[in-house]
């Protein structure tokens, strides 16, 4: 069970992941719960993202989502996983995005927690989808070649909020 947990000042903090394939593409999921509260309604699309608990250091909290969202990934992920930039998602959350690089296209078998239906997609496409709050300035700032200083302090709320 995932619980969102609040950090001392009071605001919830999270990781978000973008995984590549030899291809440049990169994985994408299906929500499917909703919580307006941290920008997710199910049916949008999004890059794989976790609510860290209280002290959690981020390295433990991706390896937490990999590991609850998206089953069998992390025995196919190669070389480091690098820190993009911080972004709020929503008013009091925040997340911090990295990316990763897997040497296979295999999908997980099974389902994530509150998760599925998972697709590799050109960034280009992925940007097309009904994205979870935050997912198309990651994507967009990904694709950008961007890293390690980017900090997006407001994310655009989705169309159909």
């Amino acid at each position: 069970m995932k619980h969102e947990q609040e950090d001392t000042r009071g605001e919830l903090r999270g990781v978000a992941l973008i995984l590549t394939n030899p291809a440049g593409e990169i994985l994408t999921l299906e929500e499917f719960e909703t919580k307006i509260h941290v920008g997710k309604q199910a049916g949008m699309r999004s890059i794989p993202m976790e609510t860290s608990y209280p002290g959690e250091p981020d390295e433990s909290a991706v390896e937490r989502l990999i590991a609850e969202e998206l089953p069998g990934i992390e025995k196919q992920t190669q070389g480091p996983v690098l820190r993009i930039g911080r972004y709020q998602i929503v008013a009091g959350a925040w997340v911090t995005l990295y990316k990763a690089e897997v040497i296979h296209t295999i999908l997980p078998e099974k389902i994530g927690e509150g998760v599925g239906n998972y697709k590799w997609v050109a960034p280009e496409e992925a940007l097309t989808f009904w994205l979870r709050q935050g997912a198309e300035e990651m994507i967009a700032d990904f694709q950008q070649g961007k890293e390690n200083a980017v900090v997006q302090t407001t994310c655009k709320s989705p169309h159909r909020f």
